[in-house]
């Protein structure tokens, strides 16, 4: 159990004290996004809501008939009002359209009215641990380019972050806009969907940075998605003794690979201008069960952008600029603590999650806290259970942040300084 007076100093190494009274709860306590507006999916876009007609490069897909069905990441293109598919034979696109979404699963089908040559599905149960494996997309185009890239790597582990069941671990690298793509069998069977990498930043707390930590959906949740929506297919053992070579892979697999433009219209800018969702909480995302899920993406839309993972813990943070006295130097912002097992009151009451408003000062790396309020549910979602506020008179002093994780996290955050 923790002091009320310094409540979250043992796991995360803050030190601070908040003198107070009992106030209202904060914006935050009914801020909660519906589980219908949130899954595992992983929410990402970077277009902007200044033009009145956008396209972006939102991932990659590829066929799984000859009819033109495509499948690919729900999170690619889940607020597209318009979508146009590049490949090797449609070098100046196709036009796409959405037929079936499942962001519990992530996936998506797409349909364009021409003929497509599928890639076949490996059955799930003839896929090893350590088989090698190939990742074909389209890798943050404006900056590695438009082609078709083939990365290698080997299946690492038969399940997702943090234990998620339908998941995998690879190790291909993969990039922003790999989403969605297939991830093949040395015998060019798909073993997998590419679905989320694990971000660097997860490791700073640490100090022990991960490489190529990536995860894809299991070729049996494919055929099921598939199946649920008469795509005729057709699974297949794989045949390890008829290997080919990595540019054999490539070749037979091209045509039926393709790139993602999802075009949205004006009247759909203001949804599709939110942030992209950080890699880190990507990851953690697909590990929580949907109630979980709902309060965490809740969080995300109510402003509490920035995010990390502290040991077994999480920290978000939302700007508060509108507070008094908050300046360039000495940055008010408000922050959640999410915590991996309840904790007591005083009074006996559970909590799970606080909410607190803070000041930072950039130039010492100091926080005063202004105000702390304790809730029932994950992720500042919510019943308030007790607030605290330091009276108006008083004259609090910044203590300094005793963790070097989120001391580098709420400046970078925070202060505008650069991210590592």
């Amino acid at each position: 159990m923790h002091p009320i007076s310094n409540p979250i100093a043992l796991s995360l190494g803050l030190f601070f004290t908040a003198s107070a009274a009992l106030a209202a709860p904060p914006e935050l306590a009914s801020s909660a996004t519906p589980a219908s507006q949130t899954t595992q999916t992983i929410r990402a876009t970077t277009i902007q809501a200044a033009e009145p007609r956008l396209a972006f490069m939102a991932g990659t897909a590829f066929a799984v008939s000859k009819q033109g069905h495509l499948i690919t990441a729900d999170h690619a293109i889940r607020s597209a009002s318009e979508l146009r598919v590049f490949s090797s034979e449609f070098p100046d696109g196709v036009m796409a359209k959405v037929i079936a979404q499942d962001p519990n699963k992530d996936l998506a089908l797409l349909k364009i009215a021409v003929a497509t040559r599928p890639i076949q599905i490996a059955k799930w149960n003839t896929v090893p641990t350590g088989l090698e494996v190939y990742a074909l997309g389209y890798p943050q185009p404006r900056l590695q380019g438009s082609e078709l890239k083939i990365t290698s790597g080997l299946i690492n582990a038969m399940e997702g972050p943090r234990g998620a069941s339908g998941f995998f671990q690879f190790s291909a690298p993969v990039q922003r806009g790999n989403s969605g793509g297939p991830l093949l069998s040395p015998d060019g069977l798909v073993v997998g969907l590419v679905q989320a990498k694990l971000s660097v930043l997860v490791g700073s707390a640490s100090k022990d940075i991960p490489q190529n930590v990536n995860f894809a959906i299991q070729s049996q949740g494919i055929v099921h998605f598939l199946n649920q929506h008469q795509v005729p297919i057709e699974e297949v053992g794989l045949a390890l003794n008829q290997t080919k070579r990595p540019h054999e892979i490539f070749a037979s697999a091209q045509a039926s690979v393709f790139s993602v433009q999802v075009i949205n219209a004006a009247q759909t800018a203001q949804a599709t201008a939110d942030p992209p969702i950080p890699d880190e909480m990507r990851a953690v995302l697909i590990s929580l069960p949907k109630d979980e899920q709902a309060r965490l993406y809740g969080a995300f839309k109510a402003g509490f952008t920035q995010f990390k993972v502290v040991g077994s813990e999480y920290v978000m943070v939302r700007m508060n600029p509108s507070t008094a006295q908050s300046s360039a130097d000495t940055p008010n912002f408000e922050f959640i603590l999410s915590l991996a097992k309840p904790r007591a009151l005083p009074d006996g009451q559970s909590y799970k999650s606080m909410v607190l408003q803070a000041q930072l000062t950039c130039a010492k790396d100091a926080m005063t806290v202004t105000r702390q309020e304790y809730k029932d549910e994950s992720f500042g979602n919510g019943k308030t259970l007790r607030a605290l506020k330091r009276k108006e008179d008083s004259t609090a002093e910044a203590r300094p942040i005793k963790s070097e994780a989120l001391k580098d996290f709420f400046k970078a955050s925070v202060c505008g300084a650069p991210k590592a």
